[in-house]
């Protein structure tokens, strides 16, 4: 379906003020327990009830909240110019000026800047809750990012007693940022193709096709998962799985486990399975891997950043990876390979931040191995040699973007992205917008905030340049109309 090429180089730099307003007349105001339950027949969020479920949630706030931004918005009918007129062969104009696909964080925030500046929009989500990624991660998720950088837009992270909050308590907070705002969702839609058609885009879905002159692709990742082709996957008969698939520890009480991947995800399974799975869990780094520590000298990694961020990068730089790389001595009598930073290093995942993988090592629960090189019936040979007899193998070996719809040829980034031109539009792609992609930094929570209000501010002038064709072709054709004589 798709003809990409591939186009190296590092992002752009982002601005640093994520919150900022945008201006339009129709400004407005993990786990499997949380859910977001659609009304209207599990399909449409506005004009329903949005309800989150979760152990000890006032579930008639829920209701209330959604009854009042159904009044509030009665008068808002949230409807594009030109709904319903046919803009060519089998297809007609959506009544929405935008259509957002996905209804995470990022697709969540990109649709509160819609409706501050009075853009009508709509959001599809082809599960049938919100944030199904932080829906289902596994108990002891933990943020990288601190609460300070991570809140989601116009709604500040409550002090909870810490800095870092566990992907639980995110999805709650997830769930009550939908409720507040009562956003416009259909759950239950697919998106199956996109292509540029008459000037904007044409979008197929489960639930339909129709012509929209904006759409924002607000998919992330985590729903594409990376399983690499490494030789005798079809041969291994014990379990085998993706990171994105793991869910409870317990589930592999008392197996033998091979964890694959020197990321955050690899090591928060490993240590979260360390001293319930048969000892030890093994970890396979292939290449290196960095160890820091979430409060280096006292303080929250982030807020080191926020407190260099003023600094010329020459300083900045040597300043930052020494505070905020700070590791643990301890590791170094385990023979890990590890590299001073992200940038300095062969591998290319996150840090991996905090004392667990220390004190799994010393305790013997945990032992990292080298990467992983083939399957067996039931075992796995490793790079160097050594062969393990195992039970279970967890893939976490990280995701790409989730475009598998576009229907058309593009450039991508060295993380799988359409390239872009200017801002989120996608390069040669006048109409068609990313958010949540970039992850470095502050982090996607905080980068999402920039990517939605930069996105939605090129909408704007998008879609008035369209209104100002659209005037000067009926001028042009009334004018005509009027110069040609009667016969």
């Amino acid at each position: 379906m798709c003809g990409n090429r591939h186009a190296g180089g590092a992002d752009a730099g982002l601005p640093d003020r994520p919150d900022d307003g945008i201006s339009g007349d129709g400004a407005a105001a993990q786990h499997r327990t949380g859910a977001i339950i659609p009304g209207d027949a599990g399909r449409h969020s506005r004009g329903g009830t949005a309800i989150c479920r979760r152990d000890g949630y006032d579930h008639s706030r829920a209701v209330r909240a959604a009854s009042i931004g159904q009044r509030r918005r009665r008068d808002h009918a949230n409807t594009g110019s030109g709904g319903g007129r046919r803009v060519s062969d089998g297809i007609v104009r959506a009544a929405e000026d935008v259509l957002v696909i996905g209804a995470g964080p990022a697709g969540l925030t990109a649709a509160y800047y819609l409706e501050r500046a009075g853009i009508s929009y709509r959001i599809v989500e082809r599960e049938r809750i919100i944030g199904s990624t932080w829906a289902n991660l596994y108990p002891t998720l933990r943020l990288n990012t601190a609460n300070f950088v991570s809140s989601l837009v116009g709604m500040p992270i409550p002090w909870r007693g810490g800095f870092y909050m566990t992907g639980r308590q995110f999805y709650r907070y997830l769930c009550e940022f939908a409720e507040r705002n009562n956003f416009r969702i259909d759950f239950g839609v697919e998106v199956l193709r996109v292509a540029p058609e008459a000037g904007g885009w044409r979008v197929e879905t489960t639930a339909g096709a129709a012509w929209y002159p904006c759409v924002i692709l607000a998919t992330g990742k985590f729903g594409n998962p990376i399983m690499p082709p490494v030789p005798g996957l079809d041969a291994f008969t014990g379990r085998l799985l993706h990171a994105r698939d793991f869910h409870d520890p317990a589930d592999f009480r008392g197996q033998r486990v091979l964890v694959v991947g020197n990321g955050p995800s690899g090591v928060d399974i490993a240590t979260a399975l360390a001293g319930v799975a048969a000892s030890p869990v093994y970890l396979a780094i292939r290449s290196d891997i960095v160890v820091a520590r979430r409060y280096p000298f006292g303080l929250p990694e982030t807020l080191w950043r926020v407190l260099l961020q003023p600094l010329p990068e020459r300083i900045r730089k040597p300043l930052q990876d020494f505070i905020c790389y700070q590791s643990y001595p301890g590791l170094r009598k385990h023979n890990l390979p590890l590299a001073p930073n992200r940038t300095n290093r062969k591998g290319t995942g996150a840090p991996a931040r905090g004392p667990e993988l220390l004190r799994a090592l010393d305790a013997g629960t945990l032992k990292a191995v080298a990467g992983l090189e083939r399957l067996e019936s039931d075992a796995a040979v490793l790079m160097d040699g050594t062969r393990l007899q195992v039970d279970a193998v967890i893939m976490a070996t990280g995701y790409r973007p989730v475009v598998h719809f576009l229907d058309m040829p593009f450039e991508t980034d060295n993380d799988g992205w359409p390239v872009r031109d200017e801002g989120q539009e996608v390069a040669g792609y006048p109409g068609l917008y990313i958010v949540g992609r970039f992850y470095q930094g502050f982090g996607p929570l905080y980068n999402m905030k920039i990517e939605a209000r930069l996105a939605v501010s090129q909408i704007q002038r998008r879609l008035a340049n369209l209104a100002q064709d659209t005037s000067r072709a009926s001028s042009e054709r009334s004018l005509s109309a009027d110069s040609t004589p009667a016969s």
